[in-house]
């Protein structure tokens, strides 16, 4: 009976680390959520790459990262310019705040 119980308690934490790990690699394989992209954002965020349009932004622009967020996984697909890794394409585009979309 004892053994019973810990075969038990072994298979049930095994399966818990398992879930814990599927969830892991589900979360960072996707930008953070669990959702799957939109196709219609997907979709969006490819016509605006293919139209030369740029979003210009820095890391601690709470605006940019809710902007990027509304993108989710498709953000990737936006040309961005880190303004704090970037400053000279930054300067060059006269870019005053952030965010900032320009289009060609």
């Amino acid at each position: 009976m004892a053994s019973e119980t810990k075969m038990l308690i072994i298979s049930a934490a095994v399966f818990i680390v398992l879930i814990i790990i599927a969830l892991a690699v589900a979360v960072k394989s996707d930008n953070g959520t669990l959702i799957p992209p939109d196709p219609q954002v997907t979709s969006l965020a490819q016509c605006l790459s293919d139209k030369g349009v740029k979003m210009y932004g820095a890391v601690w622009c709470s605006r940019c990262q809710a902007q990027k967020k509304l993108f989710g996984s498709a953000f990737k697909l936006i040309n961005y310019v880190e303004c704090t890794t970037d400053a000279q394409k930054c300067i060059d585009a006269k870019i005053e705040s952030y965010p900032t979309w320009t289009f060609a």
